[in-house]
């Protein structure tokens, strides 16, 4: 089964001259990191299923003379399926034909590509079958429900601006540790959290030598934990970016001690993750798919649609880890 990214993406809608899906995937790519980072698998169909090791076999040295011991490792049965995302793009025509605004549509639309995105990057941290069973189920659920408790770490630390804690900024570097250590044997892509969480981790690095950059594709500057660590990765507001209420963060402070609910206290998480096809990835029915409508019957609405069954899967468990009950505002 092939897998794409949107790079990939990008460069076929290019050299098909599609302009209209090159913009979508381009907006994809500018407004999520994470997003882009990742690969989708097609699978061609609306679910799939794979074998995810949980324990060794037990090999063991024989006597000479003697056969071996049969043994065998452990699996379990994973199913994961896709969720149609996507969205009718309206721009009225009375916008788009206004000649003081420039660009109109366009712009309207990569509005609406921002709220999709942004959606994706909700549901991947905070995606609950419980609460929304049309919505691909996120990190939050499955490290509390799926995987082994040994990806979930609680820091119970207090990092904030006003943190009594002397030793706040060893103390948060040696959770760090910890989180990575827990991710694909100390070896992650990137670590996710909100602003405020990533400016108090750059206080800590600063004078340690930890506070690094690198430059993407994009031509973009990510500070990463040392030189060619994992990414800080902001996952930026759900909705509004000018509102900083209570619920419009993806990853907000708003969980409680234990890190069992997303409310109930002012605590955060930061998660990290390690991409690949056999570790974390997405997965596809078929490609994004972006078509002009034109303008529809009611005679003053113009419509682009996007179409992306998409979801996400954990073939090996320890390609994600989550450090919690963290107190950084």
């Amino acid at each position: 089964m092939p897998a794409i990214n949107l790079a990939d993406m990008a460069k076929l809608a290019s050299s098909d001259n599609d302009t209209l899906k090159l913009g979508v995937v381009q907006t994809f790519r500018e407004v999520s990191k994470v997003m882009d980072m990742m690969s989708f698998t097609d699978i061609g169909d609306l679910q799939v299923k794979l074998i995810r090791a949980k324990s060794f076999p037990t090999p063991a040295f024989r006597k000479i003379g003697n056969a071996y011991n049969s043994t065998k490792g452990d699996f379990e049965l994973v199913e994961e399926r896709v969720y149609a995302l996507g969205g009718n793009l309206d721009t009225d025509k009375t916008i788009e034909r206004a000649k003081g605004i420039l660009g109109a549509r366009a712009a309207h639309e990569k509005l609406q590509l921002e709220a999709i995105t942004r959606m994706f990057n909700h549901y991947l941290i905070n995606g609950d079958p419980t609460s929304d069973p049309d919505g691909f189920t996120g990190l939050w659920y499955r490290l509390g429900h799926d995987l082994p408790s040994t990806q979930s770490i609680d820091a119970n630390l207090d990092i904030s601006p006003t943190t009594a804690l002397s030793t706040w900024k060893t103390d948060i570097i040696n959770a760090l540790d910890q989180l990575i250590d827990a991710c694909n044997e100390g070896d992650c892509d990137a670590l996710l959290m909100d602003r405020s969480t990533r400016l108090r981790l750059q206080a800590a690095f600063k004078g340690s030598g930890l506070l690094a950059t690198t430059t993407d594709q994009l031509n973009r500057k990510f500070l990463t934990y040392g030189e060619g660590g994992p990414m800080l990765i902001n996952m930026g507001y759900q909705r509004d970016e000018t509102s900083t209420s209570a619920g419009t963060k993806i990853i907000g402070h708003a969980e409680n001690v234990g890190g069992t609910a997303l409310t109930g206290g002012a605590r955060t998480s930061i998660y990290a993750v390690k991409f690949g096809k056999d570790k974390f990835n997405g997965i596809q029915e078929y490609g994004l798919e972006v078509t002009d409508k034109g303008e529809l019957d009611d005679g003053v609405t113009y419509r682009t649609v996007v179409d992306w069954p998409v979801g996400m899967y954990i073939a090996h468990p320890r390609s994600v880890a989550r450090l919690y009950d963290i107190k950084a505002v």
